[in-house]
């Protein structure tokens, strides 16, 4: 029989096709995923290192070039090229069309941990990443408060990036300006040379000063406790009352003896800004599966709460941009 003597003769198998099709159309397209771009990746990773106050010519030798010869091993690597500029190292690794970057940046990572040990002291851990689509910010929002400074980084940093960083679908929150508390120790030269005392010294008291120490157990028939020896200060009075040296006539010299202690701010590398004032920005990134029209709408509805709930701070934002706007628009 043709489609048209079905459809005659049987109706009600027509309309429950038809009716299964319209109940499967509206299903999938409840659940379709909005994005203004599609998602793709590049075949190629990157490898960003950090070696504070390192100069181009050491990070080159120390760090770059180590790199370099861990992931030439990787399988499938077309091309290798790097950028060593002061405290940063950069390496780029282009693949083969026909290879899996997942797999790829697995695989460097491996071989990276394994030579992590032969790096400099003061070199922080290499991050492998590879470039995606979804790696772009979706949202972009400024942050005003009554506060100043330090506490207004605190307290960005702290309690609002929190909040934010638990809402469905938000892969991560950047904290772009502002500046984090700092305890500067400043040394001076004359005191180091009338001591007869080295900057290791100093930095070896100054990092036992945070640390903590196992010291035993104490055992009972019912239970047995781990005791702790804590070593670390919590404020900079203490920090200046530490012990740098013991000498042999009971004396001894204090952190605050060779060199000044403040509690300051970090020195300012980037700076935020939005119609001229400045702020505190946020980059908010999405997961590769969210929706990123539905993570925007949560956001501004957390925004509201948030202002709401430290209304006594002057919490107030602007929203510099956002996709879903966009991606609306075209849809």
């Amino acid at each position: 029989m043709s489609i048209t003597e079905v459809s005659i003769k049987r109706p009600l198998l027509i309309t429950v096709i038809f009716f299964t099709l319209i109940l499967f159309g509206v299903l999938s397209y409840q659940t379709l995923n909005y994005n203004l771009l599609p998602k793709f990746e590049t075949n190629s990773l990157s490898v960003s290192t950090t070696y504070v106050g390192a100069s181009p010519e050491e990070v080159q030798t120390s760090v770059t070039k180590p790199i370099e010869d861990a992931v030439a091993a990787i399988e499938g690597v077309d091309q290798i090229s790097s950028t060593s500029q002061e405290g940063q190292s950069s390496v780029t690794i282009t693949l083969k069309n026909d290879i899996d970057t997942k797999e790829a940046q697995l695989e460097a990572e491996r071989k990276i941990d394994q030579m992590r040990a032969s790096l400099p002291q003061g070199v922080d851990d290499p991050v492998v990443s590879r470039f995606s689509s979804d790696d772009a910010a979706i949202m972009k929002i400024s942050v005003t408060s009554s506060l100043s400074g330090t506490k207004l980084y605190d307290f960005i940093d702290l309690q609002v990036k929190p909040l934010l960083t638990n809402i469905t679908g938000v892969a991560q929150v950047n904290v772009i300006g502002g500046t984090a508390r700092e305890i500067k120790v400043s040394l001076d030269n004359d005191k180091l040379k009338a001591y007869h005392i080295s900057v290791t010294e100093i930095n070896q008291a100054v990092a036992y000063s945070g640390a903590s120490f196992p010291a035993g157990a104490v055992e009972s028939p019912q239970a047995r406790f781990a005791i702790d020896l804590s070593a670390k200060v919590k404020t900079v009075d203490e920090l200046r009352g530490v012990v740098v040296r013991e000498n042999k006539d009971g004396s001894r010299l204090l952190l605050s003896d060779i060199a000044y202690v403040s509690d300051s701010q970090e020195e300012a590398a980037t700076l935020n800004r939005i119609n001229g004032e400045s702020a505190i920005g946020l980059e908010i990134k999405k997961q590769s599966d969210a929706n990123a029209v539905n993570v925007s709408r949560l956001m501004r509805e957390k925004l509201i709460a948030i202002k709401s709930t430290y209304a006594s701070t002057d919490f107030n934002y602007k929203i510099a941009s956002d996709q879903s706007i966009y991606t609306l628009q075209s849809a």
